[in-house]
């Protein structure tokens, strides 16, 4: 039987921020990492989308690499940035729902950063990224200011221009300090309501009545529905997108300005996805499909020579903290981490070692057959959706409650990268080898949970809980 491991790598810092004896310009290395919310990686250019959504991020990619088979840990964005800061999967970092913190016990990038010298900064507009929920552990600043308390207001935020106009004002002040500065962009979210230049941009010729809006409110989004206005509901998400990617072009040109291009290495990545009828459904959260995981991962290392163009080995969010510490050869300490350095892979060219990669929901709805619409919550609570993806292609999703499993679902990437055709019954084969592996990760994770700090409570107040449940993050 072929085996696979997520492996554990012990990573940490020290006091410094210089690498490799090389003196001033090596300390003064930096990095900038950015979350686009609710990107699907298809809907990029440099991902072979058709539109032209995203010119400025496709010039990023080229510059440096673009990873071509990244994953999310979870799609929503509550646990998948606590995994991007952690380099742990949700089921290990405890942040799995609404109401619970970061385990104190858990080391972040941001932490990491700051204890090697450098001045950290995180500018951020979502509701889900507030710091009760402990996201701000070793940010010396924590802007979260951009978006309103209602729900109606986060929804309709228009505030990419807003974050950028931040991050260089930030920059301006920072001085030749090296630094990590974390920007998360959130107008892709839905509602998809662009601004009127953008929201034509894809449609110029439709008339009807589809406006984007209260996405997740509507039973009107259906199979079946008026292809007019669904094919209108995805150009004004891809509005959003080319929206976004203008703000980061004046970002990426106000870094060039300041000099600090040289010296900086710049992620682009996305916390989810965004489903439109894959799987009878719309936004995220409830399923662990291809759509909502598949998310952008493009890394671009200025002092890092002859790095591939595309990575095609499977990544996930979760490599991005030891990857970045080793980029910036930085001493290692002791802590537990899940993800994978592709450092090496960038460097020489060598292969990761082969593992399989995780996902998880809380909040998953039952499956349903191709053309059928999605249920919301029906029968009885949320299933949890754990899902398992091979370097081979393969996709094993285990919907279970209560402890007891409730459906199997097997997909074969290589011949259905769209998860249209469930394997689970004719091939019970390989749900019987890959069975065993997803639920021995899933009891590893637990286990590795437990060296942490339990998760910590804390109640939500009731204006935040009626945004949370407008934006669909509370049933």
């Amino acid at each position: 039987m072929r085996t696979w491991t997520i492996g554990i790598a012990i990573l940490g810092v020290g006091l410094i921020a210089s690498c490799g004896g090389n003196g001033e310009a090596e300390g003064a290395r930096s990095v900038i990492l950015i979350s686009i919310d609710s990107l699907r990686a298809d809907h990029l250019g440099c991902y072979g989308y058709g539109r032209d959504t995203s010119p400025r991020i496709d010039r990023l990619a080229a510059e440096g690499t673009r990873f071509a088979r990244a994953l999310a840990p979870s799609p929503w964005t509550l646990p998948s940035h606590a995994s991007l800061f952690t380099g742990l999967y949700p089921m290990t970092h405890g942040i799995e729902d609404n109401g619970l913190r970061l385990r104190s016990g858990a080391q972040t990038l941001a932490r990491s950063l700051a204890s090697a010298g450098f001045a950290t900064q995180a500018i951020v507009c979502a509701p889900l990224l507030r710091p009760e929920f402990g996201l701000d552990a070793g940010f010396h600043g924590y802007d979260i200011d951009l978006v309103g308390e209602t729900p109606e207001a986060a929804r309709a935020a228009k505030v990419a221009p807003k974050v950028t106009a931040k991050a260089l004002a930030w920059l301006d002040r920072i001085g030749e300090r090296p630094f990590f500065l974390f920007l998360h962009y959130w107008d892709v979210h839905y509602d998809y309501n662009p601004p009127d230049e953008f929201a034509g941009a894809f449609d110029p010729d439709y008339a009807g009545s589809e406006d984007g809006t209260s996405i997740h409110d509507r039973t009107d989004i259906v199979p079946g529905m008026d292809e007019a206005d669904f094919d209108h509901l995805v150009a004004l998400y891809d509005g959003e997108i080319r929206y976004t990617d203008e703000a980061l072009g004046v970002l990426f040109d106000g870094i060039e300005a300041r000099g600090l291009a040289d010296r900086t290495m710049i992620w682009v990545v996305a916390d989810h996805g965004e489903e439109f009828l894959d799987h009878g459904g719309t936004g995220h959260t409830s399923t662990c499909y291809g759509e909502v995981l598949e998310v952008p991962m493009i890394l671009r290392v200025p002092w890092l020579a002859d790095a591939p163009a595309v990575g095609s080995e499977p990544t996930s969010l979760v490599d991005v903290l030891p990857t970045t510490l080793e980029l910036l050869e930085l001493p290692e300490a002791r802590m537990p981490i899940e993800g994978v350095s592709v450092a090496p892979a960038l460097r020489a060219g060598r292969s990761l070692p082969e593992r399989v990669l995780l996902a998880e929901t809380l909040r998953g709805r039952p499956p349903v057959a191709a053309g059928k619409a999605a249920r919301r919550w029906t029968d009885g609570p949320p299933l949890r959706w754990s899902t398992l993806r091979t370097a081979d292609g393969e996709a094993l999703h285990l919907l279970t409650r209560g402890g007891k499993t409730r459906r199997v679902l097997l997909f074969d990437h290589r011949s259905d990268p769209a998860e249209e055709r469930d394997l689970s019954a004719e091939d019970p084969r390989t749900v019987g080898r890959l069975l065993p592996v997803l639920r021995s990760e899933l009891s590893r994770a637990a286990d590795l949970s437990k060296l942490l700090d339990p998760s910590e409570t804390w109640t939500l107040e009731a204006d935040m809980v009626e945004t949370l449940r407008g934006l669909g993050y509370v049933r």
